[in-house]
Formats: C-alpha cells, sequence, structure tokens
C-alpha cells in the first residue's frame, strides 16, 4: 500500500519524511493500513499544535516500525540433536522447559517436511529476573541459526500501550 496516497491534509516535514520511510518498508498490506490510520492521528495531534508525550511517543512508534526488518527472512537450522546439544551445554536441569522447546521445533519441523505453511505460535518465557529467559532465547536462536536482538520491554515506553491494553 503506498502511503503517500493517505488521505493527510498537511504537507508538514514529520509526516512526509515518515510517509517516505513507511513506503520504504515494504510491511504486509493488513499492518500498512493501520499505519495508515496511526499517521492521520498524528496529523491530527500536530494540527493541534500542542506537542504532548502523544506525540514524540506516536513519532516514535512509527519509526520503530520502519526499521523493522518486514519480508526478511533466515533459514533455520532445523536439527533437534543439534538443539538438543546446544540447550544442554548452555542450560544446566530446566528439563521441562527444554522438552518444550524441542516439541515445539519438531513441530516446525513436521510442517515443513508436508510444505504446511509455517504456523508458528509465540513461546513466552515468564519467571522473575534471573531465571534464564533471555539466555534461552540467544540459545534457541543458536541453535536455530536465527540471528537475535534484544530489546528490552521496558524501555519502549508505556507497558499497556506496547500490551495492546
Amino acid at each position: 500500500m503506498d502511503l503517500q496516497s493517505a488521505q493527510l491534509n498537511t504537507q508538514s516535514p514529520v509526516i512526509l519524511k515518515l510517509k517516505a520511510k513507511l513506503n520504504s518498508a515494504n510491511m504486509p498490506e493488513d499492518f500498512a493500513e493501520k499505519i495508515n490510520s496511526d499517521l492521520t492521528k498524528l496529523d491530527i495531534l500536530l494540527k493541534s499544535n500542542t506537542l504532548s508525550a502523544e506525540v514524540e511517543s506516536n513519532i516514535n512508534y512509527l519509526n520503530f516500525i520502519a526499521e523493522l526488518p518486514w519480508n526478511k527472512e533466515s533459514l533455520d537450522i532445523l536439527d533437534l540433536k543439534r538443539v538438543a546439544q546446544i540447550l544442554n551445554k548452555n542450560h544446566y536441569g530446566m528439563e521441562l522447559i527444554k522438552d518444550r522447546i524441542l516439541e515445539y521445533l519438531s513441530i516446525l519441523i513436521l510442517n515443513k517436511q508436508k510444505n504446511q505453511k509455517p504456523h508458528q505460535p509465540v513461546l513466552a518465557f515468564v519467571g522473575l529476573v534471573g531465571s534464564g529467559k533471555t539466555s534461552f532465547a540467544y540459545s534457541i536462536a543458536e541453535s536455530l541459526g536465527r540471528p537475535i536482538v534484544r530489546i528490552p520491554f521496558g524501555g519502549l515506553g508505556s507497558a499497556l500501550q506496547l500490551r495492546g491494553e
């Protein structure tokens, strides 16, 4: 979707710059429509001439969305023995969690062998600080041969807004 055709009645340099960045992002069509409404909301906020935290928050959000690696894929190394070896090397105990990760990856392998469209639910790790959530994520990425970027949740702004309340 071409965000240049958005129904925005302003020539604000901020809006024009964001539209250009978002157009080059190659995001999915349905998500681009949502971003289009966010641009309209930002346009209204900018026209009100009140520089609030909401304006800055919206600009930061749209810049973040524009910088995401849309439509970029990496080939996974789907080898359960390799995954088990890396998990055992990096983590002592925690057999329930390691078994769940291996189960998750075995489903991915079966779906790939059947040439089914991959349905990849999210693995959510919940626990206290220092319980190994991030190190498990790094181990999974290492075993699959995927790059990983750590984005601390607390530093992204309002937790309620990020969770979608």
